[in-house]
């Protein structure tokens, strides 16, 4: 059976945000030849720096500052706001231990470390608090993954890595997990001056977890149902319309001709003389922080064409 360690700590409660409810929590799944290791660790400050081999071989070395800062690369929003970092400092041995972990407030964090060679991870917007003992080795942390119902597009879960030295500083730029697809423009070239009617848009087949330092190869083994519906703000008559309609997800790069692999569908509803029309798609494969446009032309109740643009 497979072993499931919980990343975040409920000790102190988690962090959310006032405006969206959590749901459940994240999940780190580990191999059960690393759940001893990570017993054994010690990791007790959430805030602070954490005991590390580095650290003692460096003797009585005073600690150094390492400054971090961080930028966001939103694809799909003007400068997505960072309301919180969590910083982790990784010894660069083969073991890769802590050496330290802070959570602030904004997009800077300074870390108090011993002198020497560091890997950092740095995640935004995370909206559990997390569980140091769980993530007390640096491979571990290439297992995070997050859940697409806990993210928030207006402050979407971002992370980035790098490697560098303390003293110093660094830049680092995060990217988000999130994906958008845009439905940019609708058509209606029905005969009889027909509307569509009541038109709302969804996402099917949204891949719901995706690791945070991953950056290709999303390929689900299985899917959510449909994602939130979004009305669209009037109806598409003879006049093309422009709604700009924005629906998020999860990445799901899975190639068009690959076979038993879930994929993501757009789908746009509507009533067509009174009765109920649906026009679905599969999407392009979808790469992590990228942007989809969908542009859907209506010929009939049973005759659609999609076009996407990337």
């Amino acid at each position: 059976m497979e072993s499931r360690v919980y990343l975040f700590s409920s000790a102190d409660g988690c962090r959310r945000r006032a405006h969206k409810p959590l749901r459940r929590a994240v999940l780190l799944k580990v191999l059960l030849s690393l759940a001893p290791a990570m017993t054994a660790a010690s990791c007790t400050h959430t805030d602070s720096g954490t005991d590390s081999g580095q650290g003692a071989a460096s003797g009585a070395a005073d600690p150094v500052a390492l400054e971090v800062f961080a930028r966001d690369s939103c694809a799909f929003a003007i400068g997505a706001p960072i309301l919180s970092l969590d910083c982790f400092a990784y010894n660069t041995d083969e073991a890769g231990t802590l050496a330290a972990h802070v959570h602030e407030s904004g997009n800077c964090a300074t870390l108090s470390l011993p002198p020497g060679e560091y890997e950092v991870i740095a995640i935004a917007n995370s909206p559990f608090s997390f569980n140091l003992t769980a993530l007390y080795r640096r491979d571990t942390m290439d297992l995070l993954e997050f859940d697409f119902e806990d993210d928030n597009p207006e402050h979407p879960i971002m992370g980035a890595r790098a490697s560098t030295k303390a003293p110093g500083a660094c830049e680092m730029v995060l990217e988000p997990i999130m994906s958008a697809v845009i439905l940019s423009e609708i058509s209606n070239s029905i005969s009889g001056y027909v509307r569509l009617e009541d038109p709302r848009a969804c996402l099917s087949g949204i891949n719901p977890a995706a690791k945070i330092l991953q950056h290709s190869d999303f390929r689900p083994t299985k899917v959510t149902a449909q994602g939130a519906g979004v009305t669209l703000p009037c109806d598409v008559g003879l006049m093309t319309q422009y709604p700009g309609t924005v629906l998020y997800c999860y990445p799901n790069d899975t190639p068009v001709e690959t076979l038993g692999v879930p994929r993501t569908t757009i789908t746009l509803e509507c009533e067509i003389k009174g009765e109920t029309c649906r026009f679905t798609s599969d999407l392009p494969p979808l790469g992590r922080n990228s942007v989809t446009r969908a542009a859907l032309a209506v010929d009939g109740p049973g005759e659609f064409r999609y076009a996407f643009e990337q």
